[in-house]
């Protein structure tokens, strides 16, 4: 019987940097089924001292946002630490942009509200995949 592969602490790494890239690619795409399925089903989302339990209160505040509006969230200093085979911590600076987009064009760049804000993010192993389990979105500067 073979035995199961081992995971090292660089696929740890590997799959949870991929779920912060995910969620911001998903987010600003507003696909908002495939944001859902980067959570675990218990996973809390805290935003401006907000926090939403569960994937149906984490589905009602992503339906609730503008419909038009446009967001791009630059990810950068992706850290990520094992915590043992099931869990990990990982945290990102993200500078993140909004602005309404009521004509589908590019827009100039000064009328994007723009911030930077930190995730910091647990993440736990379920069924042999990663998942978001705690994602908390800490405001570090803003316009």
């Amino acid at each position: 019987m073979a035995s199961a592969p081992t995971v090292g602490p660089a696929d740890v790494e590997s799959a949870c940097s991929r779920l912060i890239i995910d969620f911001a690619t998903h987010i600003d795409a507003m696909d908002y089924p495939r944001v859902l399925g980067l959570f675990a089903e218990d996973a809390t989302l805290e935003r401006v001292g907000v926090v939403l339990r569960g994937l149906g209160e984490i589905r009602d505040f992503l339906e609730k946002r503008p419909a038009r509006a446009v967001t791009r969230h630059l990810c950068t200093n992706i850290r990520v630490q094992p915590r043992g085979d099931d869990r990990a911590d990982g945290s990102c600076c993200v500078h993140f942009f909004q602005s309404p987009n009521e004509e589908e064009r590019p827009l100039p760049l000064q009328v994007a509200a723009s911030a930077v804000v930190e995730y910091l993010v647990g993440f736990v192993r379920q069924h042999g995949e990663w998942r978001i389990q705690d994602f908390r979105i800490r405001p570090v500067f803003q316009i």
